[in-house]
């Protein structure tokens, strides 16, 4: 971390050594679920992984607290002059922020490159649908005084 270009960004808003910490912390206890999950795998169509899943469901609860809508774009937007949700961009931004953590962690390279392999996806749209699963649908959405909450609309009693 003290090497990589965010370094003077980091330093300035937190002690690096705590973060440094806290990061391998994380990227641990994601390798350990890693472990965990992919165990239960199958053979057949490439599920969604585990950590990736947890780690949008972390970010959409960092949202719902600032009373941000986990929106993303369309699919059917047009990708070259359409600018994507600002949660959206989050997304990407923290997604890139986790990947340089772990490529200048101070892990093993086997270790680095299986906890690079827990934050891929395929596309664009491949992200679109783990957030969406992870979100569910947007109208569900209320604000109250302490954020985003999803309120059930078939549940009588609401």
């Amino acid at each position: 971390m003290e090497n990589s270009k965010a370094a003077p960004l980091l330093a300035a808003r937190a002690s690096l050594p705590k973060f440094r910490a806290d990061a391998v912390a994380f990227c641990d206890r994601v390798a350990s679920l890693g472990g965990e999950v992919g165990a239960l795998v199958r053979s057949g169509r490439s599920p969604t992984l585990a950590p990736l899943a947890v780690f949008i469901d972390r970010l959409i609860g960092i949202a719902k607290r600032a009373k941000v809508l986990p929106s993303t774009p369309s699919r059917r937007s047009n990708r070259q002059t359409d600018s994507p949700p600002a949660f959206y961009s989050f997304v990407i931004t923290a997604l890139r922020v986790a990947r340089q953590v772990i490529k200048t962690s101070q892990l093993p390279d086997d270790q680095i490159t299986a906890a690079l392999s827990k934050l891929q996806y395929q596309d664009r749209d491949a992200l679109i649908e783990i957030v969406v699963q992870a979100r569910g649908r947007i109208g569900n959405y209320r604000e109250t005084p302490h954020g985003l909450v999803e309120w059930d609309v078939t549940d009588p009693d609401v």
